[in-house]
């Protein structure tokens, strides 16, 4: 595949071309609140950074052999045991909004 691939608000897959940057869908992603300046300043650079990522699908990588875990070779210096954990009181003791033995924490996902 020679396109980026960008998730729209409606979850489809669409072919992004580095000067078609959303960069409004991106801030909300992101949850900032750009001003007229930042967005007209960001949108360049961020077409610039997607320019790059675009290269990577020039690479071939067919003779690269597949790991299968970055971690296969780390060796660790004792065994995973179970052991006590952190009591629910004191887990919550510095939660800013402890409810019922939950950590509760600001809805960021739209439904």
């Amino acid at each position: 595949m020679n396109a980026l691939l960008f998730a729209t608000g409606s979850n489809i897959l669409r072919p992004l071309r580095s000067d078609a940057v959303d960069i409004d869908y991106v801030a909300r992603l992101a949850h900032l609140a750009l001003s007229a300046d930042e967005k007209a300043r960001l949108g360049p650079q961020m077409a610039h950074i997607l320019d790059w990522v675009r290269q990577m699908d020039e690479v071939t990588a067919a003779d690269v052999p597949a790991a299968s875990s970055a971690a296969m070779h780390l060796q660790f210096g004792r065994p995973d045991e179970p052991a006590p954990s952190l009591a629910t009181e004191d887990a919550l003791g510095n939660a800013p909004d402890g409810k019922a033995g939950l950590f509760r924490v600001p809805l960021i996902i739209e439904r």
